[in-house]
């Protein structure tokens, strides 16, 4: 995707990415596990997750814009019911 996004496993998003994304983090996305950890252990991860981002050289993040799979976002159908 080329720009770092942070997300939890609670939002459409992140479940999304997670289901059909092998790998996120190495696309540079992250997920925060807000379903099976306490608040203080997602707050705890949030805080590594951004951190890991912020510091995540231009080259990763070029390398991330041009790896990333389009084809799982733009060839699953959307069900907006």
């Amino acid at each position: 995707m080329g720009i770092p996004s942070i997300s939890t496993n609670l939002c459409g998003f992140g479940c999304f990415m997670q289901q059909h994304i092998a790998d996120p983090m190495s696309y540079g996305i992250y997920i925060v596990d807000r379903r099976n950890r306490s608040p203080e252990e997602s707050i705890q991860q949030l805080a590594k997750v951004t951190y890991t981002s912020q510091s995540t050289s231009y080259s990763t993040h070029h390398t991330h814009r041009q790896t990333f799979p389009a084809d799982v976002i733009y060839s699953q159908p959307l069900d907006i019911t």
